[in-house]
């Protein structure tokens, strides 16, 4: 570690300021060489900047130490879920993924998002017909990019967050379906969760039409007498209940709650901590 001074660190926080790309990069190498001894500094900054300049700390924070990664997160999640209307689906799945990678950059998968969304949109010119949509997305998305789901028998907990599922592309029903549901929102798609009994699929609802399809089967197109079956098959009491849609929030604490339960069976008591928190917060009246 190189020496440094106190008023150099103010200086490279006020530096912080400067929207010159080349300038933010050398003001956060130069913080990143001096190391975690500046973390209680740029907490104390962050209270006096702008919500623009907080952004660029808190980044730099998460990089240099895992346990301010992880306040940060919470400090998210504790607004996000606070909010009295419908919550953003995208920053709920990116503030759940960085309480298990704190310095995570969420801006790589919103881009990764981003080109998915535009590569349909070129598929989709021109088609109007519901089924048809459905058909080219499940094509391109399962097809094309290969995005498959996990083996039951070996879900691992990179199968829950959706930064790691775009990574891999694999993962279970919900986190398959919340990828759909984010692509489907950046094309302004009718889709919504359905949250069925140990399963979770997708709507696509255009007027009185509706196509069911199933993410973790490869986007396959299901009818609700299909569902209706698998559901009395794993021994619920069918309701056509399940088919309406799942809110934001409803989405989110059914996240938290697979994770509470993989945490729970794996005995991983400080991620089962986090998660129970999260899922508390998100659900409470």
């Amino acid at each position: 570690m190189k020496t440094y001074t106190d008023t150099e660190v103010d200086s490279l926080i006020r530096l912080l300021a400067d929207d010159d790309e080349a300038m933010l990069t050398l003001v956060g190498d130069r913080l990143f060489e001096i190391g975690d001894v500046v973390v209680p500094t740029l907490w104390d900054a962050r209270m006096r900047v702008s919500s623009a300049i907080r952004t660029r700390i808190d980044s730099i924070l998460s990089r240099l130490s895992v346990d301010a990664g992880k306040e940060l997160a919470i400090q998210d999640w504790q607004f996000l879920a606070a909010q009295p209307d419908e919550l953003d689906l995208e920053k709920g799945i990116a503030t759940i993924a960085r309480s298990n990678f704190p310095d995570l950059d969420w801006d790589t998968y919103r881009l990764l998002l981003d080109n998915l969304a535009d590569e349909l949109a070129i598929r989709l010119t021109g088609v109007s017909e519901t089924l048809d949509v459905v058909e080219l997305f499940s094509q391109y998305l399962f097809q094309e990019q290969q995005f498959t789901g996990s083996d039951i028998a070996y879900y691992e907990s990179d199968d829950y967050y959706i930064n790691r599922v775009l990574d891999r592309k694999r993962g279970i029903p919900i986190s398959l379906s919340v990828i759909c549901l984010l692509i489907g929102q950046r094309l302004s798609l009718p889709m919504y969760g359905i949250g069925l009994p140990g399963h979770f699929i997708v709507k696509y609802q255009a007027g009185e039409t509706e196509v069911l399809f199933d993410p973790y089967h490869e986007g396959k197109v299901v009818t609700r007498e299909e569902c209706e079956e698998m559901i009395i098959r794993n021994q619920y009491r069918y309701s056509d209940d399940f088919f309406e849609p799942y809110s934001n929030r409803m989405i989110l604490a059914r996240m938290l709650g697979n994770l509470r339960n993989f945490y729970l069976q794996r005995h991983d008591r400080e991620r089962l901590s986090t998660v129970t928190h999260y899922f508390k917060l998100v659900t409470k009246d």
